[in-house]
Order: structure tokens, then C-alpha cells, then sequence
């Protein structure tokens, strides 16, 4: 993969109360996260013959992008120097733009649930309950892309932006579980297993801005413009 985030370090709280020791029932809430982790790449080109040219892939709705009004998969050329190409014969490299971005992806998970228990049974030291409740999932990611760049050697035109996708996806819905223990002295192993069902909220918030003086491939006017 391109990005990676590399472990996340979290952790989790629980916290219980027995009702009624004769029946085996109680309550329990217990929650959990995973800390916020950022990656990041960067890349940066001067601009002159030899240097890196940078472009991003995307897909053009109106078909103006070299693909004949037909809407398809297209690239937006960032920085770098310009191949010369001049009525279909190749023409000498020149100047372009030097240029500079960089690119941060983050995300975090974080959860808690309450649920009622109920002994269902024991057996020579194995143990079942039964477990009814509620859980909330919590997955936000956000990536933000930057960058800048001026042409060469002149240093005249030049093209500011910022791009900004926020999503936060929210799971709230009930559960069923059982959980079976063994107890051998002062030893116990335990495995639980849930099922939920319920709603899935999602959110996009989308934020950008680009600032330039001469305008662009996709902007042709002046000024600052938003989305």
C-alpha cells in the first residue's frame, strides 16, 4: 500500500455490577478506542529539465480533459517541466512549474457498549451467560491534501490549494451474545461472542479552496475559488 499507518495503540475500560449472585445476573458497560494516527507523504519537483513531474489521477464528469466530451479517467499534471511537443514533433523540455505537496491521511476507532447478563447455566466448573444491550461504533478519517506552485524561472504564475475530505461513520444498534467460561482453581478462561443489529449514520463534509493569478488547466479565471 501507499500509506502506512503503521500500529495503533488504544485501549479498553470495563466496568461491572452483580445484581443478584443467586440468579448470575449483573450489568456491564465496557469501552474502547484506537488513538489517532496520521500518515503523511510529500513531494516536491524544481520545475527544470530532469526534475520529477507530478500529476494526480481523477475523474473528469465533463470530458473536457483531453477525452473528446467524453467523461472518463483523466490526469491533472501538478508540476514539473513541460515535455515540448509542438504539431504532433517532439520539441526540446523547457521550464514549468516548481512545485510542492503534501498529502495527510488520519483516522481513529473508538466504541463502547452496555449490556445486561444472565446465567444460563453451570457444569463442573464451566460456566454460560446470556448478554442483551446496545453498542456504538465510532470510524472518522480525514485526509487533506496541500500544495503550491510557481513557474520557472520567472516565478510569476502561481497556484495555491487545498483540499479537505472528513468522514465519520456511527453504528448505533442492539445485541445478543452468549459467553462461556471455564474456571480451573484460580484460573478462568472466557469467550464471548455478539451479534448486532441496527443503523449505520454516515457523513461527508468536503472543503477546498484554490487561490491562482493566471489560472489553470481547469480554472480559467482569476481570484480564489471555492467548494
Amino acid at each position: 500500500p501507499i500509506f502506512n499507518t503503521a500500529p495503533h495503540s488504544g485501549g479498553r475500560f470495563s466496568i461491572g455490577y452483580q445484581i443478584d449472585p443467586k440468579l448470575g445476573t449483573g450489568v456491564e458497560a465496557n469501552y474502547f478506542f484506537l488513538g489517532q494516527k496520521t500518515a503523511t507523504q510529500q513531494a516536491q519537483t524544481s520545475g527544470f529539465p530532469g526534475g520529477a513531474q507530478l500529476a494526480v489521477p481523477f475523474f473528469d464528469v465533463s470530458g473536457v480533459a483531453g477525452l473528446n466530451g467524453v467523461p472518463g479517467q483523466s490526469v491533472y499534471i501538478l508540476g514539473g517541466p513541460v515535455p515540448g511537443y509542438v504539431f504532433g514533433q517532439s520539441a526540446p523540455v523547457i521550464p514549468g512549474f516548481a512545485a510542492a505537496y503534501k498529502l495527510n491521511i488520519t483516522s481513529q476507532l473508538q466504541g463502547a457498549e452496555a449490556n445486561y447478563k444472565y446465567a444460563l447455566g453451570n457444569w463442573n466448573g464451566f460456566g454460560l451467560e446470556g448478554l442483551f444491550g446496545g453498542r456504538w461504533l465510532e470510524l472518522t478519517e480525514k485526509l487533506t491534501f496541500v500544495g503550491t506552485g510557481v513557474s520557472v524561472p520567472e516565478a510569476t504564475p502561481a497556484t495555491d490549494f487545498i483540499d479537505e475530505f472528513n468522514n465519520r461513520n456511527d453504528f448505533f444498534g442492539g445485541q445478543v451474545g452468549l459467553r462461556t467460561s471455564y474456571r480451573m482453581g484460580r484460573l478462568t478462561a472466557e469467550a464471548t461472542g455478539r451479534i448486532a443489529v441496527g443503523d449505520m449514520h454516515e457523513q461527508a463534509m468536503i472543503n477546498g479552496s484554490v487561490t491562482t493569478n493566471t489560472g489553470t488547466l481547469f480554472l480559467k479565471t482569476k481570484g480564489d475559488r471555492k467548494s
